[in-house]
This record gives C-alpha cells, structure tokens and sequence, in this order.
C-alpha cells in the first residue's frame, strides 16, 4: 500500500507505528470530556466528513462520512460524557451540538476566530484596491539601477540547477554507454538529440560552459559617479561626459552616451510595482507591529494616510488579537461596542456574527 501511495518508507517504520497505535489503544478507555470538532476533505471540494478528537489526549476518535447536523447529533447522543465541544462557528456544527448534547459547553477555538477576523478584515480591504495599488512601491526592495543588469541570487541558482540537469544526463549517457547502448538508442530513451549524445561521449569528461566575462574599459572607474548623478536627477549624457572629462576620462563621448541609454532602458523595463493581495495585507493588520518589517510598517502608514477609516480597522483588529491572545473574554462586549461604532460597514456585520454564538464566542476567548 506504501508503494501505490507513492511513500518512500522503511517496513520497519511502519511496524513501529502500528506498535505505537496498538500501545495507546490498550490503554485503559476513558470517557470523553472535552472534544475538538471540524470539517475533513475526503476529496477538497467534493466531499466532506467531520473529524471528532479527544482534545485531553491528543488522539482522532472517529471520523464521520459527512458534515452534517444529523450526523454530529447522532455520534454526540452516544457520548452523553462530552462537557466541552470545540468548534468552528459553522451552522452545521452548532446545530449537531444543540441537538443531542445541551449539556456541553460550546466552545469556537481561536484559530477561527482568528481567521474570521481576518476575512473581515480583507473584506474591508477588497474596495480599496486603488490605496493598495498607490502604496505598493513602499514594500519593494530599494534596487539600485546598474547597466548591464547584475545577475543576482535567482541566476546563481537558475545556473546551479541547469549544471545539475546537464550533469545528471551527462552520467546517464555514459553509464548506458557502458552497458553497450547504441547512441541512437540513448538519445531516443533519454529524450536527448544524438549531437549532444555523441558530444558528450567525445569530450572525456562533463562539459562546463564558459563563462565569459566582459573586458574592462577606461569608462568603468567612472560608472559609479555616473551612476550616482543619474540617480541624482542629472540624466544629460553630454553634461555627464564633461563632468568626468573633467575629472581625467580620455574615452569618447558615445561610451557615456551608450551607458547612460543603457540606465534609461532598464529604468523603463522595470516592472512596476506588485499590488499586494488583500489577504496579504489582512494578515499585517492582525501581526505584532514588532515583527513588521521598516518597509511594512511605512506601507501600513502611508495606506492609513490614504484611508483613515482603515487605521480604525488596524486597531480594533490589533485590539482583538490581544483579546484573543491573552483570553480577556470579559472585554468582549466592550469591543463588539466599538467595533459597531467604528463606521465600518463590514465590522458590524462581523459583530452581528458573534452575536450570533455568544456563548462559543466568549468562552474561545475565556478558557485555556
């Protein structure tokens, strides 16, 4: 079963493993207290089970085939032990636990209060696409403007990769030689043209490519003066040809000329600025400000200049997680009141939600 799977596992792991299941199962069954309940994809999108763990002992204990009220009510009524359920705020679920255990305390976990909020949140963000776009340049990386283009870490490890894949070929070539293979028979197994194949079985050895280097001219000890001037705001190739003549260049003028063109192309060819997605955004807004980054910090600024309405946002989204983080259940009320005030269309009906599974709600934001 391993192998159909596609797992690359040892026998005696999986003997390990069912060891270790068979040990907890022999374990002296106690009855259910507290219970974690969510949605499973049996194929994501398609259909659905509910997942029941005992949330004590850190273990599955079923599996239902679907996710829905009658199913959950049905397996809670055979455990009338259950105190405390843990949930999402879906209907289905609340429904299932009203149903056949009243007796148990409903709980909505944090991870989706969590994520609620910030669905909220990116609700809010989804208009304001035009602020979004504005503020973008304040999360690029400061790239400074070099002619010819450097090649950075991404080329180094687009090159590395190649030499790997020509390499592996390479040692598959000649092993396959080695057994007595035609050359015409490698390069149709290996999906490679006969040319290389016989290329590479003439050379000896793996064939690196060169790597040529460009040849110093009399304009490179002044590149970094141009290139400071440029980005000074002085683009006049005649006037930066006399600055440095100045200064001792004896080249010709179409080299500073060919150079500073070269500056104003790869200006013009730089993409513009990526818009961040409002889910990116939404999770800055429910981060620690500590762990934000300056260019973070400058984007969320110059978006609240922008919006003032979204810095309302940001701070009862921050004041929510502190809830959230340090269960101060007890502030919950006050905060709905805010938030209701805020002026935000979308936070109160994020409110209304909670309203709607108080009991769950309070509790996920009381109780260890």
């Amino acid at each position: 079963m391993a192998i159909q799977l596609g797992q690359d596992v040892r026998p005696d792991t999986l003997l390990q493993l069912v060891r270790t299941v068979a040990a907890g199962n022999r374990d002296t069954p106690q009855p259910l207290r507290i219970v974690g309940i969510d949605d499973w994809a049996f194929r994501k999108g398609r259909r659905y089970g509910t997942l029941i763990i005992d949330l004590q002992r850190h273990r599955v204990v079923d599996l239902l085939p679907d996710a829905i009220a009658e199913s959950l009510a049905t397996w809670l009524k055979a455990h009338p032990s259950i105190e405390i359920i843990s949930r999402d705020r879906a209907g289905v679920y609340a429904e299932g636990a009203r149903q056949d255990a009243p007796q148990a305390q409903p709980v909505a976990d944090r991870w989706h209060l969590s994520k609620n909020l910030a669905e909220a949140v990116e609700r809010c963000l989804e208009p304001l696409r035009q602020h979004l776009r504005e503020a973008a340049p304040l999360l690029q990386e400061p790239n400074a403007v070099v002619w010819p283009p450097t090649k950075g870490k991404g080329y180094e490890a687009h090159r590395k990769a190649c030499r790997t894949q020509r390499l592996k070929r390479y040692k598959e070539v000649v092993a396959l030689h080695q057994q007595g293979i035609s050359k015409r028979q490698i390069a149709l197994q290996l999906g490679l043209a006969r040319a290389t194949v016989i290329r590479y079985l003439n050379h000896g050895a793996f064939p690196e490519i060169a790597q040529h280097k460009a040849r110093p001219t009399s304009l490179d000890p002044y590149k970094p003066y141009l290139l400071q001037r440029w980005k000074e705001g002085c683009q006049n190739g005649i006037q930066l040809f006399r600055e440095i003549k100045e200064q001792g260049f004896s080249g010709v003028k179409s080299w500073v000329l060919g150079y500073i063109t070269g500056l104003r192309q790869a200006e013009s060819s730089a993409p513009p600025p990526k818009t961040p997605a409002s889910r990116t955004v939404a999770c800055l807004f429910l981060s620690r400000p500590a762990r934000l980054e300056p260019k973070q910090q400058a984007f969320l600024s110059e978006l609240f200049a922008r919006c003032p309405l979204l810095k309302t946002v940001y701070d009862l989204a921050q004041e929510f997680v502190g809830l959230l983080r340090s269960r101060q259940g007890e502030k919950l009320s006050a905060w709905m009141e805010a938030a209701k005030s805020s002026g935000s269309y979308v936070l109160s009906r994020f409110v209304a939600s909670l309203q709607k599974d108080w009991t769950a709600v309070e509790a996920g934001l009381s109780l260890p």
